[in-house]
């Protein structure tokens, strides 16, 4: 069995699901997240910060609303209206920019949140490459 690009990318979306969800049940019910609170690596400090949330809404709410919208353009295969695909891709980057700024800004880091960054900007070059712009 052959496994596509698709395929792959999909996969990399559900991982991403998984991150967001554990990190907005943080929001939710705070304490439940296993992350080490010394040195460089403080994920209950930068997601209590003034950065964790952007007019109310948490960013790892956002998060997860991209990863299932992206699921559910890839899954579907709608990403077809490319102009729809772009605008979500380049929210994803700009949401990795200014999660990259307030850790920096912070000066700790959230493996989580980096995690998951690392998700997004993964899925958005695997979307790129299958649709023949990368």
């Amino acid at each position: 069995m052959r496994i596509s690009k698709k395929h792959v990318e999909l996969a990399v979306i559900l991982i991403g699901i998984a991150d967001a969800a554990y990190l907005s049940l943080e929001h939710l019910l705070p304490g439940i997240l296993a992350c080490s609170s010394n040195g460089l690596v403080n994920c209950q400090l930068v997601l209590s910060s003034r950065y964790a949330a952007i007019l109310g809404i948490p960013l790892a709410f956002m998060g997860l609303a991209w990863t299932l919208l992206m699921f559910t353009i890839v899954y579907t295969g709608a990403e077809r209206n490319a102009a729809a695909a772009y605008l979500i891709m380049g929210v994803g980057a700009l949401g990795v920019a200014y999660s990259f700024a307030a850790q920096y800004s912070l000066g700790y880091i959230c493996e989580y949140c980096t995690a998951l960054d690392v998700v997004i900007i993964t899925v958005i070059l695997i979307h790129l490459l299958r649709n023949g712009k990368g």
